[in-house]
């Protein structure tokens, strides 16, 4: 399902964190594994950590409750309580050195990953008391699903490592070595690939982001803060790095004019 794709070398990472990609544990470490301490690919895959944590996971044993809290502020804390209930992740201490910070990570460059850890619950997508395209805070679980679109769309790499003392996500991330495209670029990749830009009209956003956000009819997915400092100009062409990825809602559908919204089908 990929929209924009990596080549496949860009994605070979190499981390020392003993969690396996389906979230299970991994017993080994470094030490044990000598000439191979440094591991691709380790960490945890966003979705198999969702469905370890809020779904069913490999034992049949629900990791969080299926009542749905009232409002999205009870369910933040129910997801919250499941994240430190279950025990999948490792308490992750603060980054010693903290080489960028944006509003919603803070960052650390370690060759050939980057290291983010969460400074806030980050953003989601959703339509307005004005019917528009609007952001607020995520909650836990819509956090990981953008995690797992950036994935699934753009050939990413992404893996949660831990949690903070605050109970957000740090995650590993390939590193793209680059400069910044320009405007036309990227509104040129996201055209050739099936993204639609959502009119400005539509848009009920922070003054930064007006202007930054796309739909995909087929995909059914929005997308948000399609900025500059967003992408990498890269050997393997224009790539995403952190893109705010979201499911349309059918309220979404319905306002950009959607024939069938997601849950029709």
């Amino acid at each position: 399902m990929a929209v924009l794709g990596r080549n496949e070398d860009s994605r070979r990472i190499k981390s020392t964190v003993t969690l396996k990609a389906d979230a299970s544990a991994d017993g080994t470490t470094p030490e044990d594994r000598g000439g191979d301490a440094f591991r691709e690919a380790a960490g945890i895959d966003p979705k198999a950590l969702a469905v370890r944590i809020f779904g069913a996971d490999a034992t049949g044993s629900p990791g969080l409750q299926r009542r749905e809290p009232s409002s999205r502020s009870d369910r933040e804390k129910a997801e919250r309580q499941a994240i430190i209930s279950t025990g999948v992740l490792p308490l992750l201490e603060s980054l010693g050195t903290v080489e960028a910070q944006g509003t919603e990570h803070k960052v650390r460059f370690r060759g050939a990953l980057v290291e983010k850890h969460q400074r806030m619950n980050g953003w989601v997508p959703v339509v307005t008391q004005d019917r528009k395209i609007g952001i607020t805070h995520a909650i836990p679980s819509e956090y990981l699903r953008r995690l797992e679109l950036q994935n699934d769309l753009f050939g990413d790499k992404i893996r949660i490592i831990g949690i903070t003392k605050a109970h957000r996500f740090a995650t590993t991330q390939p590193t793209l070595k680059g400069g910044e495209p320009t405007e036309l670029e990227i509104r040129q990749i996201l055209e050739d690939a099936g993204w639609e830009r959502v009119p400005i009209g539509l848009q009920e956003l922070p003054t930064i982001l007006m202007g930054s956000t796309w739909w995909h009819r087929e995909e059914k997915v929005i997308l948000l803060d399609a900025r500059k400092p967003n992408f990498k100009k890269t050997d393997f062409g224009i790539l995403p790095i952190d893109l705010v990825l979201a499911d349309l809602t059918p309220e979404m559908g319905t306002l950009l004019g959607l024939a069938n919204s997601p849950t029709d089908k």
